[in-house]
Order: structure tokens, then C-alpha cells, then sequence
């Protein structure tokens, strides 16, 4: 009969609009998987390069310190203090990321620096101090204490930032006679940031983000 005909064709109609609607919902969600996983397969890839080219740079600042604090003008009193800060000094014109390097005494009496800054302070509660007592340190980033108003303004006005590296220095006889101590400043990880993060950021609209363990942006967009 007509009207069973117009039913079934109704139904059938139906039917195809409803598995329609349901192949493009799969088709859908497993593209929407496709790109998420190709998102965080890129996200990997850029975070593994961002990891090994930080480790790379805070591992050569790591070994500087160490042989610096070996040096002969720092460990032997033949040397006076005018010669050590001029030896200090060039350390810091060699790489323009320290923004302090410096001698201190077993009580944590800073004898001689770079800059000349804070010569005389007592750095004895320090985290840098007290561990590089212990052996080599490498510190979390961290904000400017001692030295934010001492040293100029930075170009963006921005906190400075420091990562501390200290190493116990010795003398000829094995002696340990205090800490050299230098903060780095966190500056140089944007250079890591323009080279390997800044690349991906142009290619794609992703905004990217390095924390610390704690959740603190530590690298970012300025705002």
C-alpha cells in the first residue's frame, strides 16, 4: 500500500540520516585523537630539546665554576686581593650571564668580587654558601635578594633572577678556605627559549610555558 511505502521509505530516510550523524561523529572524534596526539607527540619532542639544551648550558656553567675555583690566583696567598677581583673580573667579561662572582671566607665573609659588589656583606645564611661548603651546588631560580638594588636596572625592568652556582676552594695543602660562589642570571635560558621555544610558538598557536617543580612560570609570555 501506498502509505506502508511512504513509512518504510521515512524510516529508511531516517535510519541513513541517524548512521550519517553517527559515521561523521566517529570520523570526527578519531581525527580530533589524531591531533591530539600529534599535538603532544610535538609538545614531547619540543620539550625534550628545551630539557637537554638547558642541561647542556647549566652543565658548562657548572664545570666553569668548578676549574675556576682551582685557579692558582684564588687558592694561594701569593696572590692579593687586587689580583684575584682583576681575575674575577674577566671571568665575568667573558660570559655576560654572571652578574656576580666572588670569594668568600670559611665564615661566609664575602672577601672579593667581580663588581666589587658586596665585599665585606655576610652571605653566611645563604643556601649557596652553606652547600657549596659542602661540595659542588647548582640552586633553583630565584628572585634578586642581596644584589637587586645594588645593580643596575635591567632594560625591561623586569626581577632579576639568578641561578647560584658555588664551589669550595682550597689550598695547596687541601685546606678548604671558603666558597666562589657566582649568579648567573636566569636571562640566558631566553636565549633557549628564542631558539628552540620561540620557533615552535611561530609555527603554531600554542603559547608555551616552562614551570618549575612547583607550578612558577619560570619562562613565559612577559605579562
Amino acid at each position: 500500500p501506498r502509505g506502508l511505502g511512504a513509512q518504510l521509505a521515512l524510516a529508511f530516510s531516517l535510519l541513513t540520516i541517524v548512521l550519517t550523524i553517527a559515521l561523521i561523529a566517529v570520523v570526527e572524534r578519531r581525527a580530533i585523537d589524531q591531533i591530539k596526539d600529534r599535538i603532544g607527540r610535538s609538545l614531547a619532542d619540543l620539550a625534550a630539546q628545551t630539557s637537554d639544551k638547558l642541561e647542556r648550558g647549566m652543565f658548562e656553567r657548572y664545570r666553569e665554576v668548578a676549574l675556576i675555583s682551582a685557579r692558582p690566583v684564588l687558592t694561594t696567598d701569593q696572590y692579593n686581593t687586587d689580583q684575584r677581583r682583576q681575575a674575577l673580573e674577566r671571568v665575568q667579561r667573558s660570559y655576560d650571564y654572571y652578574e656576580w662572582i666572588g670569594l668568600t671566607d670559611t665564615e661566609g665573609k664575602v672577601l672579593v668580587a667581580g663588581n666589587r659588589l658586596l665585599e665585606g656583606a655576610d652571605v653566611s645564611m645563604r643556601p649557596w654558601f652553606i652547600e657549596g661548603m659542602r661540595g659542588g651546588y647548582v640552586g633553583d631560580v630565584h628572585e634578586a635578594l642581596l644584589l637587586d638594588k645594588l645593580l643596575p636596572p635591567q632594560p625591561d625592568k623586569a626581577p632579576r633572577r639568578f641561578v647560584d652556582v658555588a664551589f669550595p676552594y682550597a689550598d695547596a695543602n687541601g685546606k678548604v678556605r671558603g666558597v666562589l660562589g657566582a649568579h648567573l642570571s636566569w636571562n640566558w635560558a631566553r636565549d633557549v627559549e628564542r631558539s628552540v621555544v620561540g620557533s615552535a610558538d611561530r609555527e603554531s598557536d600554542t603559547q608555551t610555558l616552562i614551570l618549575s617543580s612547583t607550578g612558577r612560570v619560570l619562562l613565559g609570555p612577559r605579562e
